[in-house]
């Protein structure tokens, strides 16, 4: 190898590992990054927490992923535009429904007030035929319908199921990282047994003079 293949050789070398280090030391850093609710200087959350102790972590901590990912955000971004879609096109399908079921309910009544039996029956074969064309119109849409319902139930499982898959790590990472001081743990719970033993001495030292009176 000469000398000019030897430095491009060394500089390929340099680059490749200073880009290998710079992408290592992002990605550590993205692990060890405290997620915004898990934070201690979170006021929003720690409110809550005195108000109720309802807040749900698996959903704050994955909303505040959905910022930081763009395939979540792009996913997040498509689920609002069906769940906005999907309002506007079932209640037009159910509105038709009712609309449509209606009229012909009411056409059988006003046709029982047919004094006509010919021109009753005239009528009822007119009116079933138009029923049958509905129902054919009606059960595409219908079909439709219920295959929406059935893809929303198993969606759900999905999307359960994702939210806890994607932030169950960084809970995790959080738990590691985050452990509080076990010595000072410690110290605090010889403290309290001291004080225990502290109080049990003087409640037995003070309930003696009371029997002694």
């Amino acid at each position: 190898m000469d000398r000019s293949s030897l430095l491009a050789f060394i500089a390929l070398t340099v680059l490749i590992s200073s880009c290998w280090h710079s992408d290592h030391q992002a990605s550590q850093s993205e692990q060890h990054e405290i997620p915004t609710p898990l934070q201690n200087d979170n006021k929003y959350f720690s409110l809550i927490d005195k108000r109720s102790g309802d807040e749900n972590l698996v959903e704050a901590i994955y909303a505040d992923l959905v910022k930081k990912d763009s395939e979540l955000q792009t996913f997040e971004n498509k689920l609002a535009h069906f769940n906005a879609g999907k309002v506007d096109s079932l209640a037009a399908f159910y509105d038709y429904e009712r609309k449509s079921d209606n009229y012909y309910s009411s056409a059988d009544r006003i046709l029982m007030q047919i004094k006509d039996s010919v021109l009753r029956q005239r009528l009822r074969i007119i009116l079933s035929e138009s029923h049958k064309h509905y129902n054919g119109q009606e059960a595409k849409l219908r079909s439709l319908a219920d295959k929406i319902a059935s893809d929303q139930q198993t969606f759900s499982d999905y999307y359960y199921t994702l939210k806890i898959a994607a932030t169950l790590p960084l809970i995790a990472n959080y738990q590691i990282n985050n452990i509080p001081d076990f010595k000072q743990i410690k110290s605090i719970a010889k403290e309290s047994e001291k004080l225990n033993q502290n109080a049990n001495d003087l409640q037995f030292k003070y309930l003696k003079k009371l029997k002694d009176k």
